[in-house]
């Protein structure tokens, strides 16, 4: 994992808690680049998607399959 994907997940677990855990990539599958990440939510949740689009520091959230989603960080945020 890249030091830029853990300071995403860091970001996200201050702001929203640990209420997800981090998806391992498989191959290119699930592989972070960027400002994404790829998270799994501990509970199924119904409206876990809108949720995380309430946040001002989220972009965009995408169900990428199994209850995995891709959720991408604004470009201005800053990273702790």
């Amino acid at each position: 994992m890249s030091k830029r994907s853990e300071r995403l997940i860091r970001l996200l677990k201050y702001y929203i808690g640990d209420v997800f855990t981090e998806v391992e990539p498989v191959g290119n599958l699930w592989k972070p680049k960027k400002n994404t990440v790829f998270i799994r939510p501990k509970r199924n949740r119904t409206g876990f998607i809108y949720w995380l689009q309430e946040m001002n520091f989220i972009e965009a959230v995408d169900e990428a399959g199994n209850g995995i989603y891709r959720v991408k960080i604004k470009k201005g945020c800053k990273i702790l």
